[in-house]
């Protein structure tokens, strides 16, 4: 009896993207009129907030972020074959079927991490807001930055990954 790996599809990491970008916005348009008129906009290392900023339009900023992110990060998803990758490894001179099962998991790790950076610019929408609104003195960058370290773990585990998977060419010996 073998056992299937677990695989989550990827399509699964796009509509969970899709529903924090439609909870930021959602968060956003109602708490917009309770905003005062200087958000919080940078923090010291240890979150007290050190810089202001006068227009409350500035909360949309990480919104506009995120579907750009998306946006972009969907279409390098659809299309990888404008991936450029290092000059040493030739993905088409790989035997097979190593080009494709590389394609698979750059594919995986992008909609991973758009589903992180996305997390990350929402928490930094939560933060600003709630901040603004006089709920707390201090931005929650002990969440941030878990989430950023958990980000760039996953980054390293799939680098990793993708290593073992690959012959690089120049560096194969001929007997």
């Amino acid at each position: 009896m073998t056992v299937e790996p677990f695989h989550v599809s990827d399509r699964y990491f796009f509509i969970l993207t899709g529903l924090v970008i439609v909870a930021t916005a959602g968060f956003v348009v109602w708490s917009y009129p309770y905003l005062p008129a200087h958000l919080p906009i940078h923090v010291t290392l240890v979150g007290r907030v050190d810089g202001w900023s006068n227009s409350p339009l500035m909360i949309f900023l990480p919104l506009v972020l995120q579907l750009l992110l998306t946006g972009l990060i969907s279409w390098t998803y659809r299309h990888p074959q404008y991936v450029h990758l290092p000059h040493r490894l030739q993905v088409r001179s790989l035997p097979q079927p190593l080009p494709g099962q590389l394609i698979r998991i750059a594919r995986h790790l992008v909609a991973v991490v758009n589903v992180l950076a996305v997390l990350i610019l929402a928490d930094l929408t939560e933060a600003m807001m709630v901040t603004g609104l006089g709920l707390r003195d201090h931005l929650g960058t002990p969440v941030m930055f878990l989430m950023v370290g958990f980000l760039l773990l996953v980054i390293g585990a799939y680098t990793l990954w993708i290593n073992r998977l690959l012959v690089r060419p120049s560096m194969t010996t001929s007997s």
